[in-house]
């Protein structure tokens, strides 16, 4: 009548969604979407490097107006 594995299980899977979570907002996970997007969308193109993605999304988030006002 052990409960703990249970627990530990579901504290783990917490964890774990957590996790993920936290990647996706922060936008750690941007290349691993990247994959995962273009895998299914454009399977017979190339695929950007990982340096060459990071200094795309460079490009595209500091090109153009940056300011309010």
């Amino acid at each position: 009548m052990n409960a703990t594995p249970g627990w530990l299980g579901m504290l783990r899977d917490g964890a774990r969604t957590g996790w993920r979570w936290l990647r996706r907002i922060s936008g750690d996970d941007a290349f691993e979407q990247y994959l995962s997007h273009h895998a299914r969308t454009h399977p017979h193109a190339p695929t950007l490097s990982r340096r060459a993605f990071y200094e795309a999304e460079l490009a595209r988030k500091w090109s153009g107006i940056n300011r309010c006002c």
